[in-house]
């Protein structure tokens, strides 16, 4: 499997204020992200958080219930 480390290349002056973090996903996905983001004129990270938020949050829930259920204490 081909990996990818995505970072946005936008200038500095124009990065909305966020709290990102690099993530790596294979190379043609990346490709992919980067030029749907760009036809949609925002960066490959606003694109793939807007994406992945609403499956993240459910799975967040599933796993912290969990956590809760059965601490490693």
């Amino acid at each position: 499997m081909i990996k990818a480390l995505v970072v946005d290349t936008m200038p500095k002056g124009n990065k909305p204020k966020r709290d990102d973090k690099a993530v790596k996903i294979e190379r043609p996905l990346a490709v992919k992200a980067g030029l749907i983001a760009d036809a949609r004129r925002i960066t490959v990270a606003e694109y793939l958080s807007d994406l992945l938020r609403s499956q993240v949050e459910k799975d967040w829930l599933r796993v912290s219930r969990q956590l809760d259920q059965h601490p490693e204490n």
